[in-house]
């Protein structure tokens, strides 16, 4: 999809489809994601009570995080327009559009819903008790950040860019 035709939907046509498929991820996708990540820092599997624990803030904050990685993704397309086959242009600008999504709004929330299961604490418990403890710093470029954006990078290529080749009917 080249910025041309990225321009044919409309802001709120892409709205509507990223929340449903964002609705639908939630429903289906976060309980295994917490559960590895509870899993991966040696705590137990989620109780029925904490299946859902932060998904919430991880909902809301998808939101701005998808309207980071849009702009970048539309910047990135016509910085790359002509420069560029469109096919690739698209795969780098979704590549770029995850990393830059992850490290301004994806790694601040879910470092806090991973800390808030470990320490037993609500997701807002746990970010003033990190503000506390750990000043801004640690909620605004915490801890795997990067490891958060290098994942992000072929998920979000992975994602955007073979959203980009499908032809509506």
């Amino acid at each position: 999809m080249d910025a041309t035709s990225r321009e044919r939907v409309s802001i709120v046509e892409r709205a509507g489809i990223i929340l449903a498929g964002l609705s639908i991820d939630m429903a289906i996708n976060y309980p295994m994601w917490i559960s590895a990540k509870r899993v991966s820092a040696g705590l137990t599997m989620p109780r029925l009570g904490e299946v859902y624990k932060g998904s919430g803030s991880l909902m809301f904050a998808m939101g701005p995080m998808i309207v980071v990685q849009d702009a970048t993704t539309a910047v990135v397309l016509r910085s790359l327009d002509g420069k560029l086959d469109p096919t690739a242009a698209q795969a780098a600008s979704a590549c770029v559009a995850g990393a830059v999504g992850a490290l301004t709004v994806g790694a601040q929330i879910e470092a806090v819903i991973t800390r808030s299961h470990a320490i037993q604490q609500t997701i807002t418990q746990t970010t003033w008790t990190t503000f506390r403890t750990s000043g801004i710093v640690a909620l605004v470029a915490p801890y795997g950040a990067m490891m958060i954006a290098a994942r992000e990078v072929p998920y979000a290529g992975c994602l955007f860019f073979l959203s980009g080749c499908i032809d509506p009917m």
